[in-house]
């Protein structure tokens, strides 16, 4: 598992796997992350919700762990992003 905040803009990479932070906020309400996930197969655009999980065939999975605003007019939102590779276990399913 590897956590990382990454900056609306930004492009944090999970091995093959390239996330782009295209937009980050409140959407109906709910705390929401718009993402441009592309591997070298696929690219798609997905908005998730703070706590959501996205599946990446054949490469693992991300999980939208914390929207935040900017901290200062002149800042960026940001978010919390956790990876998992395909195939490691998450230790809440091992009951």
């Amino acid at each position: 598992m590897r956590q990382v905040t990454a900056d609306q803009g930004s492009q944090p990479r999970f091995g093959r796997v390239r996330v782009g932070i295209m937009r980050a906020g409140v959407k109906q309400g709910v705390r929401t992350a718009r993402l441009a996930v592309r591997t070298p197969d696929e690219s798609r655009i997905v908005d998730v919700a703070e706590g959501s999980t996205v599946d990446v065939p054949g490469h693992g999975s991300l999980t939208v762990t914390g929207v935040h605003r900017r901290p200062v007019p002149e800042g960026r939102e940001s978010v919390d992003l956790e990876w998992r590779d395909e195939g490691e276990v998450r230790l809440s399913s091992r009951r």
